[in-house]
């Protein structure tokens, strides 16, 4: 739940939905495109943005809302202004993230009562605090906080405020907030709070259409400075780079370590060996009528409706320099060139037509042979698009699995679509664009052309003019420089950066944009746009093995990222920056991971966290070898985890500056080394936490708020009969050995524990009367007693090798025990829990080399194809808390906690309307309220089911099946007993109209009862059967949907509940 701060007391609560992060922003260029209404900036300021009401195409991502409402898109205007549509609401924005800034907005009063509006500034995320600028039409003003609460930071009352019209404008430059009013400033107050957010508009009346909102601008402000970046450079503040990692507490640096040693021999560093541009064509055709190589395809169909091949209802040929198809409906048809290549990795292209809208598309093809193939499809409507993996079952049967689909744009009369299929990796373009990039190794080899498809109508639209096949171009960079020669002491590549000469050969450049945006640098900053920072990211063109040590001198700046990377491949990398703070300056070691789409798959994963404090100057290495990933500064280790995510790949580096990136200025004596691996076993670091505040900073300990939690002569002390744990703050380890000072204060219990997140995780419990007893996957496992172990003071050791155990008291080993199965190298936490009066005098920790090989999660973006249920098999059983919590940080099939179900648009659907086992459903008058089944079900027999309830008189339920961008089948009741079997060709939560929609059968329900339904909706090839409280209430048959996914919906003006929402693979 949120809570929107609204004038005074006024508060209202809604629900904000989970927007894609920045959506619209594509949409600026537009906003600021006009010549007439179009606001300009002031003198020496970047316009950021403006909005004008006059163009709904600029609307994107702005909502609007009142108490009670629902969390609507902005849609209503009126005279090409914003007329308030409630007595009190808001218009607002998350898209954006601004910081120094000036938002302004022109604000008209419509009547005489009193009228209060106003604009904030950095709204932070699910409107979780902002700053506050309102006026009113009796000259009142004010200037406040909200973060968990209101805070009036200045307020008072000016001429200035004009009874009719003003023009409102906040300031919000680092921690100076100032208001003004025609230019008039009449406020200002200083709060530090929040450095940057997006925007929102509010109003308060007594009425609907007491005002208007018009000419929103945004200027770039970020040339002021404030007292605490006296030493930033000109630009939007940039905490929030560090914001964006969860916060650590400063520990100790290690005291001492074992590092990946150099290997003293030079190294040829390798880069894929460019093809010559004369000899990467393989085949290319224009399919003229003199062109001979056309006997050479070969062509085959495949009907949906019938799920297999057909001979018939299809015909392709050649004119006027054009491939043309006419196929039935519902008929994908095949041109393959039947020629043996010689390779595997091909780069496709053609240039061709797709039908208009919803009857079809284009695709191509790769590695085809009779035991499958690759297919990259995309049909106009919404740019639709899937890469599918294409193979028969056990019983011959075909099937069309999406290993990766999206939207793009809806297509023009002309596309152009490329796929390279190179290794493992299938990447799809479409007009120059990547849609997605992945790996699967199904098909190593096999020919390559196209298909045309038509859906709902059969047709001969679908054209193809041009067609290419290239070798695959493994060296995507078209850098020039040679391969660096090694340095007499191993030294792979170093370079001071003195010289454009050293970058441009061998350095690939991205720039992110501010704060990461892609395409940011169009939208912002116009031209010789100096002021907002930039991210830059530089690879190397050049691959020098896994293992691999970097380091440069860092030249600091205020809150300027600067890192090294290893390991750089399109999925992810491992990172390590320096962010210098003026407090702590923290170090932070990060795992960096993409999707197929190219999209971070969510936060960073923080692999550790150190701080340098005052150290000046600053040398950073990254080190990565084997499974160890490690940090030094100026030559001591300060981090170290193990992970084997990302085994090989490239070396570079990111910094932060203002554009365009002045390298000496940032990095120095940037040098690439070899490294080598050190052995399984070997001392890395050790810990040692000798206060409360240092135990508690780093075991998750509480010491001003948990009762069980004291501090008795700064000696930690737990209270904790009923017991408490304290959790290392360390990375996931193999192999480690804690000690625990401790003095027992009763006859309580006491247990230590390695590896506690995996299954191997193994507990010693030690009591003060001398017994112990060693505890592996929840079972005991051996037991007994001695009297080293004291009925009051301890030190205890419990160290975790390989599948050694060993538990030492006071300096006496009392157990050594190994796995009782077939161990298999395992990380974890280190635990120690406790159910005593205890006294903790000190912890430490010893990390030693994990295994180099360990199991780890599968690898992103790996196509991974759903199971073959059988029939009757159980696809999804109703769990609630999977239901509403189910969305961990990555996806289906990825993820320990995936999204099993899309989640309405209706948002506080979820959010506040759940019962134990329930989820009820509150009225929506614009959009269905849906849920839908994330993973592919292709084309299984599915029967789906649920208990619903309708409490509404109007409105209706309905389950669905096989839904794709182009529609689905519908199983459709409504409080009166009327029910329909129907097709929709209107797809996600859109509402459809009379002519989106063909009923296949209805009818209505005698003696019926809305508030006691248990619905059933079985789609099993042709056949569409619809089930209430156990009895079939009709049944059709329709081929036009072959293949999608499942859910349920509750219609407009719908009241009422479900639950048990299953899933079956139907007989």
């Amino acid at each position: 739940m949120r809570h929107i701060p609204f004038f005074r007391s006024k508060i209202l609560k809604t629900i904000h939905p989970n927007l894609f992060a920045y959506l619209g922003l594509l949409l600026l260029l537009t906003a600021c495109s006009h010549t007439d209404s179009t606001p300009t900036a002031s003198a020496g300021h970047n316009l950021l943005y403006a909005l004008t009401f006059d163009n709904d195409a600029a609307f994107s991502g702005w909502h609007v809302g009142g108490p009670g409402t629902d969390y609507l898109w902005l849609e209503n205007t009126q005279d090409g202004k914003y007329l308030f549509e409630y007595p009190s609401g808001f218009l607002e924005s998350q898209d954006f993230e601004f910081g120094d800034v000036q938002i302004a907005v022109d604000v008209e009063f419509l009547v005489k009562t009193r009228v209060e509006a106003g604009l904030s500034c950095r709204m932070q995320p699910e409107a979780g605090g902002r700053y506050y600028f309102s006026i009113a039409n009796d000259g009142h003003w004010d200037i406040r906080r909200w973060n968990d609460g209101e805070t009036i930071l200045a307020q008072g009352r000016s001429d200035a405020i004009q009874t009719e019209r003003n023009r409102l404008a906040a300031r919000c430059v680092g921690d100076t907030l100032t208001l003004l009013v025609n230019d008039v400033e009449i406020g200002s107050a200083h709060d530090g709070t929040f450095v940057s957010g997006g925007l929102n508009f509010n109003y308060a009346a007594d009425s609907a259409g007491a005002g208007t909102f018009d000419a929103i601008t945004v200027e770039d402000w970020g040339d002021s400075k404030t007292s605490r970046a006296d030493s930033a450079p000109e630009g939007e503040s940039t905490s929030t780079q560090a914001a964006a990692l969860e916060p650590a507490t400063a520990t100790p640096l290690p005291t001492s370590t074992a590092t990946p040693t150099l290997i003293p021999t030079p190294a040829a560093t390798l880069r894929p060996t460019t093809i010559p541009e004369d000899e990467l064509v393989l085949y290319q055709t224009g399919f003229d009528d003199s062109d001979t190589t056309l006997s050479d395809w070969k062509t085959f169909a495949f009907s949906m409706d019938k799920k297999d091949f057909v001979t018939e209802g299809y015909k392709t040929w050649t004119a006027n320099g054009i491939f043309r198809f006419e196929q039935e409906a519902n008929t994908r048809v095949y041109a393959i060139y039947d020629k043996d290549l010689g390779t595997a990795d091909m780069d496709i292209s053609a240039r061709g037509n797709p039908p208009f809208e919803g009857h079809g598309g284009l695709g191509l093809v790769c590695r085809y042979s009779q035991a499958g193939w690759y297919q990259f499809m995309v049909e106009p409507r919404d740019g639709a698009w899937s890469i599918r993996l294409v193979k028969p079952d056990e019983n011959g049967r075909v099937h069309f699995h999406i290993i990766s689909s999206g939207l793009h744009k809806w297509l023009q009369q002309s596309v152009e679509l490329r796929a390279e299929c190179k290794g493992d990796r299938l990447t799809f373009y479409i007009d120059g664009e990547k849609m997605a990039s992945l790996h699967d190794s199904t098909f190593p080899s096999g020919k390559a052309g196209f298909l045309g498809w038509t859906f709902a109508i059969g047709d001969d639209w679908n054209t193809v003019d041009e067609f290419t096949l290239r070798r695959a171009q493994w060296n995507e960079t078209s850098l020039s420089g040679p391969a660096p020669t090694p340095g007499a002491d191993g030294t792979i590549y170093s370079t001071d950066f003195a010289k454009l000469d050293d970058l441009n050969p061998y350095w690939a450049k991205t720039d992110w944009g501010i704060i990461g945006i892609p395409g940011s640098p169009i939208l912002i900053g116009g031209p010789g746009g100096q002021y907002a920072p930039h991210t830059y990211l530089y690879i190397n063109d050049f691959d020098p093995a896994a293992d691999v040590e970097i380091s440069a001198d860092i030249h600091p700046l205020y809150l300027y990222r600067r890192g090294l990377i290893c390991r750089y491949s399109e999925d992810g990398w491992y990172e390590a920056y320096y962010l210098k703070d003026d407090i702590e300056n923290p170090i932070v070691l990060l795992r960096k991971q993409r999707e197929e789409q190219g999209k971070f798959t969510g936060a960073d994963t923080i692999l550790g966290t150190a701080y340098a404090g005052s150290q000046n100057p600053v040398n950073l290495t990254l080190t990565c070898a084997g499974n160890q990933i490690s940090v030094k500064l100026n030559g001591e280790q300060v981090l170290y985890a193990e992970d084997d995510t990302w085994k090989n790949g490239r070396y570079g580096f990111v910094i932060m500056d203002t554009p365009p990136g002045n390298l000496r200025n940032t990095l120095l004596n940037y040098t690439v080394r070899p490294a080598q691996a050190i052995p399984a076993g070997a001392f890395v670091n050790e810990k040692i936490f000798n206060s409360p505040d240092e135990i508690a900073a780093n075991w998750g300990l509480d010491l001003q708020n948990n009762p069980m939690v004291k501090r008795n002569d700064n000696v930690l002390t737990l209270d904790a009969d009923d017991g408490i744990g304290l959790t290392s703050n360390s990375d996931l380890l193999e192999n480690s050995e804690m000690t625990a000072d401790v003095e027992f204060l009763d006859n309580g219990l006491l247990y230590l524990q390695c590896r506690s997140e995996s299954p191997a995780h193994a507990v010693f419990e030690v009591r003060r009367n001398g017994e112990w007893f060693l505890h592996w996957q929840d079972r005991e496992i051996a037991r007994g007693s001695s009297p080293a172990i004291q009925p009051g003071k301890n030190i205890l050791t419990m160290r975790c090798e390989g599948e050694r155990l060993s538990l030492t008291a006071n300096g006496q080993t009392i157990a050594e025990e190994t796995y009782h199965a077939a161990y298999t190298p395992a990380k974890g936490r280190i635990v120690l829990w406790v159910n005593a009066q205890l006294r903790v005098n000190s912890l430490a920790i010893k990390t030693f080399q994990g295994s180099t090989i360990l199991t780890s999660v599968p690898l992103l973006n790996q196509a991974t194809l759903p199971r073959a249920y059988q029939p009757n098999e159980t696809i999804f059983a109703w769990d609630i808390n999977s239901f509403v919590f189910g969305c961990g940080d990555g996806w289906w099939g990825r993820d320990p906690n995936p999204c099993w179900w899309q989640k309405p648009y209706n948002k506080h659907v979820i959010d506040q309307f759940v019962t134990e086992d329930a989820i009820i459903v509150k009225p929506n008058e614009k959009i269905l309220t849906l849920f839908t089944y994330q993973p592919d079900l292709y084309d299984l027999p599915v029967e789906i089911s649920a208990e619903a309830t309708l409490t509404s008189k109007g409105g209706a339920a309905a389950l669905f099946c096989r839904a794709t961008p182009v529609g689905r089948y519908e199983f459709y009741i409504q409080p009166d007993g009327k029910w329909y079997i129907r097709r929709n060709v209107i797809s996600q939560y859109y509402l459809p109209q009379a002519k989106h929609l063909t009923t296949l059968a209805h009818g209505i329900v005698e003696n019926f009862s809305p508030e006691n339904m248990r619905l059933s909706a079985t789609c099993s090839g042709s056949d569409l059967i619809f089930t209430l409280n156990g009895a079939e209430l009709g049944r059709a048959q329709d081929t036009l949907y072959p293949e999608g996914q499942a859910g349920l919906f509750f219609d407009v003006f719908s009241e009422g509940s479900f639950t048990n929402l299953n899933l079956y693979r139907a007989k």
